[in-house]
């Protein structure tokens, strides 16, 4: 059964909100335990994890040692400053 980004994998055992169940994250994979009651619901749809980061779509090129790309000199400026 899948409830937005939960995946039910398997029953635990009975608890104060009725049944709990281990479900699978389909962002980040960790298997967590929930009340089928809050994620039928709709209470809890998604773990909240950290969704990977993308790729850094620009490279750094470097041309007799000055960084070209503006993107990267901005970001060098930006931890200088920091």
């Amino acid at each position: 059964m899948r409830f937005g980004k939960l995946t039910a994998v398997r029953y635990v055992n009975l608890g104060v909100l009725g049944p709990r169940w281990v479900f699978t994250c389909a962002d980040c994979g960790a298997e967590i335990v929930r009340p089928l009651l809050h994620v039928q619901a709709g209470i809890e749809s998604r773990h909240r994890c950290k969704p990977p980061l993308p790729a850094w779509p620009f490279p750094r090129v470097v041309v007799n040692g000055e960084v070209v790309s503006p993107f990267w000199r901005a970001a060098e400026e930006r931890e200088r400053a920091a």
